[in-house]
């Protein structure tokens, strides 16, 4: 019974094979190579102004230090003190906002004695100063104040009691006001590891789904039809672990993964663990982030990969596309604003990207490969796109038509400009020209808005003739009726 089970199985996963090799066979769309463009309602990528362009590169001898090694993570505290993890050299170092060397941190003191750090991937500044290190290859997350003493300790230590296979490498943290802390650990797929503000492991947070595949269809299929035993010889499916995590000034969560369901790639999870985040994609089931044009490269698969997040005051979120060591660029409503960056040896390229930050008005990105820092800086373009989108997001739309003309003006294709002037005309109650320019903008909500209001413009205006249209016809037909009436009395007379 288990050979023809497995039998079966090989049979079902070749047939499988085929399939994938004839979809690879099939002709689409490449994915584009310029940084500078952006992509229509339909999801075709078209040239767009550039949005950023670099102000400086910086590598550890620009910054005061020896040059970095295997960088894997970057962080601004509310000071504009920024903390690099320099992953490859076991330290972490701190400089100004202008990058000058402020410190050095290799070792801290645990019980009055030294101890060294050992690959720190994740670093996180609480506001009330104390510094947190993803102390990875030392299987610990560690709390220092300014003294580099620790004071906090989260470890596996209760880890093992939820599963005695896990192995707890964490990468990634953040820390509520409340000293609630969020851990990402590459090798947990349960979801975010939660620890209370006494450093006891609580529970797992929002763990992701299961990747819908061809392969996982058919296990689903295989198990409805075999026994226990079966079920339990056969490959498990289990949903994709997190990679980073970004707590924003409003207390949302925004955060990565690869090999996810479509739309969760990017997530903004609430305290609940619900993911608020609703795309244009989002009902249809499409590409909801990155490169909406895919392609196979090698025989392979090629899609966007995000690695961080960063999010704003204001909503703006970027994530950071491993791919093709692109930085995309969204609104609160999820609509791609621009995409910047790419893979090469010129400024504004990398090797590969490690992380994003934001420094004012400035990006901050991390080259895992290169060992270096870029710093990009908005065009006047993209001032102005953010600019607009302030009174976009207030709901002010009439205030902006002017600012938004003058972006159409350069891009054409921003279909955020057109929803913005849709919605300004429906908001003065110009309803057909609110159409147009929702229609261009893919707007259908808000263009079902401004039909409604069409239609009731246009009865409002046409309906007085309308009806006395309707009474000069009867009429009409009244009279006609009665003349052909006598008419024939008086032929029968």
């Amino acid at each position: 019974m288990r050979k023809q089970y497995k039998r079966k199985y090989m049979l079902v996963k070749t047939l499988s094979l085929v399939l994938v090799f004839l979809m690879l066979a099939m002709p689409c769309a490449a994915l584009r190579e310029s940084s500078d463009y952006i992509y229509t309602p339909i999801g075709v990528s078209v040239p767009a102004p550039a949005s950023y362009f670099v102000d400086t590169v910086l590598y550890g001898p620009d910054m005061g230090f020896d040059a970095l090694w295997n960088p894997e993570d970057i962080f601004v505290d509310n000071d504009s003190n920024i903390y690099i993890a320099d992953t490859g050299n076991n330290r972490i170092l701190v400089v100004d906002n202008t990058f000058s060397p402020v410190d050095i941190i290799d070792k801290v003191i645990f019980d009055g004695q030294p101890e060294y750090l050992n690959r720190p991937k994740g670093i996180y500044k609480q506001p009330d100063g104390l510094l947190y290190i993803c102390d990875t290859e030392n299987h610990r997350v560690i709390g220092v104040d300014e003294n580099k003493n620790v004071v906090r300790l989260m470890n596996d230590k209760d880890l093992i009691v939820v599963n005695e296979n896990i192995d707890f490498r964490p990468e990634k943290i953040v820390v509520t006001e409340d000293g609630i802390a969020y851990i990402v650990s590459s090798d947990i797929y349960q979801g975010i590891v939660c620890f209370d503000a006494d450093d006891g492991f609580t529970n797992f947070f929002a763990p992701n789904g299961v990747k819908v595949t061809i392969d996982v269809a058919i296990l689903n299929m295989w198990k409805n039809i075999f026994s226990d035993e079966q079920q339990e010889s056969m490959i498990k499916t289990l949903p994709s672990p997190y990679n980073n995590i970004y707590l924003s000034s409003d207390n949302l969560f925004y955060t990565t993964a690869a090999n996810v369901n479509e739309g969760d790639e990017i997530k903004c999870l609430n305290p609940l663990g619900i993911n608020i985040l609703r795309t244009p994609q989002h009902k249809s089931g499409g590409t909801a982030f990155g490169d909406l044009e895919v392609s196979y490269e090698n025989n392979e698969y090629v899609t966007s990969h995000f690695i961080d997040v960063h999010a704003d005051e204001s909503g703006i979120f970027a994530g950071l596309d491993v791919t093709r060591n692109r930085v995309f660029q969204y609104d609160r409503e999820c609509n791609l604003i621009c995409v910047f960056g790419g893979t090469g040896t010129q400024e504004g390229q990398f090797g590969k990207v490690a992380a994003i930050e934001k420094i004012g008005a400035q990006y901050i990105v991390l080259d895992n490969h290169r060992c270096s820092i870029t710093v990009f800086s908005p065009t006047t373009y993209e001032k102005e796109v953010l600019s607009a989108l302030e009174y976009y997001n207030k709901g002010l739309y009439s205030e902006s038509i002017g600012l938004w003309k003058n972006i159409l003006s350069k891009n054409c294709n921003f279909a955020v400009a057109y929803r913005s002037i849709g919605r300004a005309y429906l908001q003065e109650s110009k309803s057909k020209q609110a159409m147009e320019m929702l229609k261009k903008g893919e707007d259908k909500y808000f263009y079902s808005l401004a039909l409604k209001e069409y239609r009731k413009e246009f009865a409002r205006r046409y309906l007085p003739y309308f009806i006395v249209g309707i009474v000069l016809a009867a009429f009409i037909l009244y009279r006609l009726v009665k003349l052909i009436r006598k008419k024939l009395l008086d032929e029968g007379a």
